[in-house]
C-alpha cells in the first residue's frame, strides 16, 4: 500500500473533512511512534566508518539515520586482511573513567574498547587511547526510516503491519480534534503493536540453532 492509498483509507477512518490536509503528517508521527516503541528488524542496517589515527579521543560520525547498535557485538574492526574483528562498545562516560582510572593513563584493551556517544547533534563512535593508524569498522544499527513523503511511497510497518499503523494515525487524528473515540484507537493499537512485537522477536530466532 502506497502513501497516497493509505491517507485514502485513513481519511475513509476519521471522515473528517477539516484533518484533510493533515492525514500525512498523521501518518508519520504514527510510523516515528512505532519505531521508538521498539527498534525493529526492518530497521536493521550496517555501515563502514573510518576513525583516524590521532594522539587520543577521536572520533568519527554514525550515519545520520542511527537510532542505536544492535546486539552486541555491533561494532566490529576491519582487519587487513578482511576480516571481522569483535570490539567492545561502551558508553563515552564508561571508557573515560575506565581509561584514565590510573594516574591518567590510558589502558589499552583487548579486545579493542570504543566509545559511544549519542546525542541530538549527531552520534560518534571514538576511542580514548591515541592511535597510530586508522581503524575501519563495520557498525551494524538499527536506523530510523525516512518519512513518507511522496504519494509512491511506502513503509514496511504499511506493508506488513496496516492495521497497527491505522489504528495508531487514527489515535493521533482523533487526539487532535479531542475525540474520545482517541481512547478508543489507542486500545486497538496496543493490541495490535503487542501482537506485532511478538512476530517481530520471533522472526529473528526463527530458524536459529538454539543450544543451552
Amino acid at each position: 500500500m502506497t502513501f497516497a492509498q493509505f491517507k485514502v483509507r485513513l481519511a475513509r477512518g476519521v471522515m473528517r473533512d477539516d484533518l484533510l490536509a493533515s492525514y500525512g503528517d498523521f501518518t508519520n508521527e504514527a510510523l516515528q511512534e512505532i519505531q521508538q516503541a521498539r527498534s525493529w528488524t526492518c530497521m536493521k542496517k550496517t555501515a563502514t566508518v573510518t576513525l583516524p589515527a590521532g594522539p587520543g579521543n577521536e572520533t568519527i560520525a554514525l550515519p545520520a539515520d542511527f537510532k542505536e547498535l544492535q546486539r552486541r557485538p555491533a561494532v566490529h574492526a576491519i582487519g587487513d586482511d578482511g576480516s571481522f574483528i569483535p570490539t567492545d562498545t561502551v558508553f563515552e562516560a564508561q571508557q573515560i573513567q575506565r581509561a584514565y582510572a590510573f594516574g591518567g593513563i590510558p589502558i589499552m584493551t583487548c579486545p579493542i574498547r570504543n566509545f559511544l556517544e549519542v546525542n541530538t547533534a549527531g552520534s560518534v563512535v571514538g576511542m580514548v587511547e591515541p592511535q597510530t593508524d586508522v581503524i575501519n569498522y563495520r557498525v551494524k544499527y538499527f536506523a530510523w526510516l525516512p518519512p513518507l513523503v511522496a504519494d509512491g511511497d511506502t513503509s514496511p510497518f504499511i506493508t506488513s503491519n496496516m492495521a497497527m499503523v491505522l489504528a495508531k494515525a487514527k489515535m493521533i487524528a482523533f487526539s487532535d480534534v479531542n475525540d474520545p473515540e482517541a481512547d478508543r484507537q489507542q486500545g486497538i493499537y496496543m493490541e495490535a503493536l503487542a501482537s506485532a512485537i511478538r512476530a517481530d522477536a520471533y522472526s529473528e530466532v526463527a530458524g536459529r540453532e538454539l543450544h543451552m
